[in-house]
């Protein structure tokens, strides 16, 4: 039997959820809409719709820096915060936006941790 990242994410955070309700957050990922997309066969850039995605959100601050750092080599200032994202469709990227508890966050940095989905980080500052 094989299960997924996005299987044992959703597991790590429901039992976190549980045991220690006041640190799993629900959020919403906002991408504005934009023409990001470039389409190699017409040359052109295609515009894209905005997207929204939810899910839950744990902040992990004190990893910044140290060896299980998602984002080596980044020097991040006082008031950023590095957030593990679970259940969300899109994966962070920069510029998107990021609401938890009536706060929005700017999306500095982001990534699908392992590639596999269901997983990701980013790093955030209230904008």
């Amino acid at each position: 039997m094989s299960t997924s990242v996005a299987a044992i994410a959703k597991e790590a955070f429901d039992a976190a959820a549980a045991e220690l309700p006041d640190v799993i957050k629900t959020g919403t990922l906002s991408r504005a809409a934009g023409s990001d997309t470039y389409n190699a066969a017409t040359g052109q850039y295609v515009a894209t719709a905005p997207q929204t995605a939810s899910g839950r959100v744990l902040f992990a601050t004190e990893q910044l820096g140290s060896a299980a750092d998602p984002f080596p080599g980044y020097v991040a200032s006082q008031n950023e915060d590095l957030v593990y994202l679970e259940g969300f469709s899109l994966i962070p990227v920069e510029n998107d936006r990021m609401t938890v508890s009536g706060t929005v966050f700017a999306v500095v940095r982001g990534r699908d941790l392992l590639r596999a989905g269901g997983l990701s980080a980013a790093i955030v500052r209230p904008v």
